[in-house]
C-alpha cells in the first residue's frame, strides 16, 4: 500500500472520516515554471489520487521555486463531510533529465466504458522513457466509474521515476477535453515540469485517478522515466470508484475500432524550407498509421506524437513578402496547439477544409528567417491535418 510520509493512507471513498497527516507531504518538484499554481494542483492530484476524491486545499501564496531551492509552508485542506486540517507541505527543486526518444503508449479501447478491469498493460525499463496517451469516456447511464493509471513494482528494491503529467476532464465536451490536456502537456514538457515519486518494494503508485460520471470523458498524458530500480510494470484500469485497481482481465470489444499498444515513434522531426513566389508547400501531420509493437490496431492519426522541426523561409526578391502558414484538417473537425518560436497559438474548432491562418511571417527584402514549431494531435479532433506555406491562390 502507497504510504504518506510513516502513515498509511487507506482509500475511503465512502467512508466519512479521513486520517489526520501526522507527517508532511514531501513534493521533489522538476522544471523551470514550479509555482505556488502547480504545487497546488500536484497536491490536490495526489491526495486525489490515495483517497479518491479531490480535496478543497487553501489557496497557496505566490511564489516560484528556484532550482535545488527547498521550501516549507502550510495549508488547510478539507475532505467532503470532514474538518478541515493543517497539512505541511516540504517542497524541494531537483534535477531531473528530460524526456527523450520515448516509447508512446496509447489507451483508447475500448472508448465508451462499459465494463470494469484492465484497459492497457506495458513495462517499464530504466532510463527508457514512456509517454502514455489515454483517452476513456464512461457510458451514457453507466455508474460513475475511475480511470485509473497505476505503476507496479514487483522488486524486492525500490524504484524511482520521474512523473510528468496533464491531465484533463472529467468534462462531456470532448474537443475542449484534448485541447486542454494537449495545451498542458506542450507546456510542462517544454518545461520538464514535473515530480519524482519512490515506489516501496513489492507495492505500487497511483499516478492517475480521474472519476466520469455517466457520458463523462478523461484524458491526458502521462511521461514517466525510471530512474533507479527494476522493471516496473503500467496499467490503466477502469474501476469502481470504491476500489483501487486491482483487475487483471482485459476489456476487449470486437466492435471497438479504437486503437492500444505501444509504438516505437513518439517524436517526429521536420526540417524543410520555402522560398517566396513558389508554389505553396505542404507538411502533413499524422497521415501514417503507426505500427502497434503489441497485438492490436495500428495507431491513426499518430495521437500522442510530438512534431518538432523548423521552417526555413526565403525572400530573393527586393521587395518585402509576406508568407502565411495555414492550418487544414483533412479526417474531420480539430482543435490544435503549436508553438512557434515559443510562443504559444491555438487554433480553435476548424471544420474540414478549412484553411485559418496560423501564423503570417514578414520577411524583409532578400532576407531569409527559420521558424521553430512544436505541436501533437489533440483528443477529440480528428486527424490527419496539413500546414499550407505560402499563399493558398498560387495552388
Amino acid at each position: 500500500m502507497k504510504k504518506f510520509g510513516t502513515v498509511p493512507i487507506l482509500l475511503f471513498v465512502l467512508a466519512l472520516t479521513i486520517p489526520v497527516f501526522a507527517s508532511p507531504l514531501k513534493l521533489q518538484l522538476t522544471g523551470t515554471g514550479i509555482t505556488n499554481t502547480f504545487v497546488q494542483e500536484q497536491v490536490e492530484n495526489i491526495l486525489e489520487n490515495l483517497y479518491g476524491v479531490k480535496p478543497q486545499i487553501d489557496p497557496l501564496p505566490s511564489f516560484s521555486l528556484l532550482p535545488y531551492q527547498n521550501k516549507q509552508l502550510f495549508t488547510r485542506i478539507k475532505f467532503p463531510n470532514t474538518e478541515a486540517t493543517s497539512l505541511r507541505l516540504l517542497l524541494s527543486s531537483e534535477k531531473a533529465p528530460t524526456f527523450r526518444n520515448a516509447l508512446l503508449l496509447f489507451s483508447d479501447h475500448p472508448e465508451i466504458l462499459h465494463e470494469n478491469g484492465l484497459l492497457f498493460s506495458a513495462g517499464l525499463i530504466f532510463l527508457r522513457p514512456v509517454r502514455l496517451n489515454y483517452y476513456h469516456q464512461n457510458g451514457s447511464g453507466e455508474p460513475p466509474r475511475a480511470v485509473v493509471i497505476r505503476v507496479d513494482n514487483k522488486s524486492d528494491e525500490p524504484a524511482l521515476i520521474h512523473i510528468l503529467e496533464a491531465r484533463s476532464g472529467p468534462s462531456r465536451d470532448d474537443m475542449s477535453t484534448g485541447h486542454q490536456a494537449s495545451l498542458w502537456f506542450l507546456e510542462r514538457h517544454q518545461q520538464n515540469l514535473g515530480r519524482i515519486e519512490t515506489i516501496p518494494p513489492n507495492d505500487y503508485l497511483v499516478i492517475s485517478r480521474q472519476v466520469a460520471q455517466p457520458g463523462e470523458l478523461v484524458t491526458g498524458f502521462i511521461e514517466l522515466e525510471e530512474l533507479k530500480g527494476h522493471p516496473l510494470q503500467i496499467g490503466v484500469f477502469s474501476e469502481d470508484p470504491a476500489n483501487l485497481a486491482h483487475n487483471r482481465s482485459f476489456l476487449l470489444d470486437s466492435n471497438d475500432t479504437h486503437a492500444r499498444g505501444a509504438y516505437e515513434m513518439s517524436n517526429l522531426s521536420i526540417n524543410t524550407g520555402y522560398t517566396v513566389g513558389d508554389s505553396p508547400k505542404i507538411i502533413p501531420l499524422g497521415d501514417l498509421p503507426l505500427s502497434n509493437l503489441l497485438q492490436g490496431e495500428p495507431l491513426k492519426g499518430a495521437y500522442g506524437m510530438l512534431w518538432e522541426g523548423n521552417l526555413y523561409l526565403s525572400n530573393p526578391f527586393p521587395t518585402a513578402a509576406k508568407v502565411p502558414i495555414y492550418f487544414q484538417p483533412r479526417g474531420g473537425v480539430a482543435t490544435a496547439t503549436f508553438v512557434l518560436n515559443g510562443l504559444y497559438k491555438e487554433i480553435p474548432v476548424t471544420k474540414p477544409y478549412e484553411n485559418p491562418i496560423l501564423i503570417e511571417l514578414s520577411l524583409p527584402p532578400q532576407s531569409e528567417q527559420k521558424l521553430h514549431f512544436l505541436t501533437m494531435p489533440e483528443g477529440g479532433s480528428s486527424y490527419p491535418v496539413r500546414l499550407i506555406i505560402g499563399r493558398m491562390e498560387n495552388i
